[in-house]
């Protein structure tokens, strides 16, 4: 891939691969073929996912750093659970050249971290034109290390409402305070909502099956026994989706995204909690939040996915544990290809609260 070939030549030691949900296909990392990803603060729990291995492997201290993939969330997730720093790109900001495709329109690649300031470092490296990938803007790449230097008084910062109907008590307290620390640095925090987000995540959900089943079609018919039980449904269920509703969703897309860029004419970053609940034992099926049950995976997934519709840049950053010693996050986001911005919210507010000097046991150590 190019985003490896780039590390490799800015000086990164490639440790090995890692484990994920089967195709990056899922929420939990729990893979029926090489079993599931332990979360280092519980490893009774789930890291969540599709790149849960990496956040895994970052939070326990075996790396400074790893790769992700996020169709719908699958970085933010991950490095939220597991108490790090998980950034995705605009989309087109980083080359998809290489790496395994779930949905074309969707996908992203991005880095997750200790800290913020390493987020930047890898993003400085991994961006920017690929002649091997023609969905990646030719634009400058600015120095994001840089760009984290000074404070954000002044800065318009959009709390998003919506995103606190049906949360973990744990989570919502935790959000809130954060909230309040960002208010207290930039002076000012004002309520706003994402255009049409029931229409958008219905769209969303069409374009993902769609694009999915799309490229797996050939080994859906011939070796279906192969996928584990959760992926093939999937995929299957992507068989359903018609050629008109595929259009229409991404035509609706299109003028979604044209409201979205209204939003930032009065806010310059959107922030909220990245997951609705925190890390949860392997074994749940459902969770119950505001009085309605669902699953697990909705609950992951559904304050992260808007972000890959929209094509927002978006970073997670720890912002407090749960009773349990559990990590929760903070998602923070910002305009196309407006990373910097994003990036230097979040240094400030990393700078200005303890979480992510939080270690889980054990850390670092080696066997």
């Amino acid at each position: 891939a190019t985003v490896v070939t780039r590390l490799k030549q800015a000086g990164a030691v490639i440790i090995g691969k890692l484990n994920l949900h089967e195709f990056a296909y899922g929420a939990t990392s729990t893979s029926p073929h090489f079993g599931a990803v332990r979360n280092p603060w519980d490893t009774a729990r789930i890291t969540g996912g599709s790149s849960g291995g990496s956040g895994a492997a970052v939070a326990a201290g075996l790396c400074y750093g790893a790769l992700g993939s996020d169709t719908g969330g699958s970085i933010r997730i991950p490095a939220c659970l597991c108490g790090i720093v998980g950034l995705k790109p605009t989309y087109g900001r980083v080359s998809l050249h290489g790496v395994f495709p779930l949905s074309w329109s969707l996908d992203h690649v991005g880095p997750m971290t200790r800290t913020v300031r390493d987020a930047a470092i890898l993003l400085g490296a991994m961006a920017g034109h690929d002649p091997h990938d023609e969905t990646v803007r030719d634009l400058a790449v600015p120095d994001y290390t840089a760009a984290l230097i000074g404070n954000i008084t002044g800065l318009r910062v959009g709390v998003l409402t919506d995103a606190f109907a049906r949360l973990d008590s744990e989570v919502e307290s935790a959000v809130r305070a954060a909230i309040t620390v960002l208010e207290g640095l930039c002076g000012a925090v004002r309520p706003v909502a994402l255009p049409h987000d029931e229409q958008a995540m219905a769209a969303a959900f069409a374009i993902l099956c769609a694009e999915a089943t799309a490229y797996h079609e050939p080994t859906l018919k011939t070796r279906p026994e192969d996928y584990g039980a959760d992926v093939r449904l999937r995929l299957e269920q992507g068989l359903s989706v018609t050629g008109v509703e595929y259009v229409k969703a991404q035509r609706l897309r299109t003028v979604l995204m044209s409201e979205c860029a209204e939003v930032f004419q009065d806010v310059d970053v959107l922030v909220g909690p990245t997951t609705a609940i925190p890390a949860i034992p392997a074994d749940v099926q459902t969770v119950t939040l505001g009085g309605q049950t669902e699953d697990p995976r909705s609950a992951l997934t559904r304050l992260t996915r808007l972000y890959n519709f929209f094509s927002l840049p978006v970073v997670t950053v720890p912002c407090g544990f749960t009773a349990a010693g559990l990590p929760i996050g903070l998602q923070i986001a910002g305009r196309p290809f407006d990373e910097a911005t994003v990036l230097r919210v979040a240094h400030v507010y990393e700078a200005n609260t303890p979480w992510h000097a939080r270690k889980p046991t054990g850390y670092g150590v080696r066997d």
